[in-house]
């Protein structure tokens, strides 16, 4: 369940400023002693709604602009903390720390952008040396330009040989890596783009979410809500 950002704000302590609006609804703002950030609501560069927030940090040696903007819900309160606090924080030495800036702070990993790298990190892959991968690839392609528009192709990887299944036969390929908990596919068609010249040492093939990676070809996946299916 998503949080408004303004009610984050209030709870946060931020305070109408001055009788001030914006084209969307009040100024808040917060006393940090050497800072007062601003937080209005407006329509950004691309015309999407958001909070905008500024300020000019001073802390006797220098001074800071802080500008940063938030959408105008999160997914937690422990998020939209964070949010503000790794803005903040990262910027000036605060006269007035509140203690939910320090707690934002340790919900670092609540942030999407932090969120979106692990599961990056995290994504399965294996990785196939560009010698083995060659003859694989043009078999593939050719597979692929003689496909019917409907027909699939199912990627699975058990830890050492990454198998790719097409209708009538089966393309296995030596791959290094961590065995993938599920078999993914595509449109065989899709498999026609592979590269007919493979540049690198080495070829990694990963899927993340809604789309399979091999190389530098990112293609969507077809299967991406259905049951998971465990490679063999």
């Amino acid at each position: 369940m998503s949080v408004a950002v303004e009610s984050l704000l209030i709870d946060l302590g931020f305070v109408p400023h001055d009788g001030q609006h914006g084209p969307s609804g009040s100024v808040l703002s917060f006393n940090f002693g050497n800072l007062i950030l601003t937080a209005t609501p407006v329509a950004n560069r691309w015309m999407q709604d958001v909070w905008s927030f500024g300020g000019v940090a001073n802390d006797s040696r220098s001074l800071a602009h802080i500008e940063f903007e938030m959408p105008l819900a999160v997914e937690s309160v422990e998020q939209g903390t964070a949010w503000i606090a790794e803005h903040v924080n990262r910027q000036v030495c605060l006269r007035h720390v509140p203690k939910w800036l320090e707690v934002g702070l340790g919900w670092r990993d609540e942030l999407p952008w932090r969120k979106e790298l692990k599961r990056y990190n995290e994504r399965p892959f294996c990785r196939v040396e560009r010698e083995w991968f060659r003859l694989p690839c043009k078999a593939l392609r050719l597979a692929a330009e003689e496909a019917r528009a409907d027909e699939r192709a199912e990627l699975s990887f058990d830890g050492t040989v990454l198998r790719v299944a097409l209708p009538n036969r089966v393309v296995a390929v030596p791959a290094s890596g961590e065995r993938w908990n599920q078999t993914v596919a595509v449109l065989l068609t899709e498999l026609r783009h592979l590269p007919r010249r493979l540049m690198s040492q080495s070829v990694e093939v990963s899927h993340l979410q809604d789309h399979l990676t091999i190389g530098r070809l990112r293609l969507p996946l077809v299967n991406h809500d259905a049951a998971v299916s465990p490679s063999r």
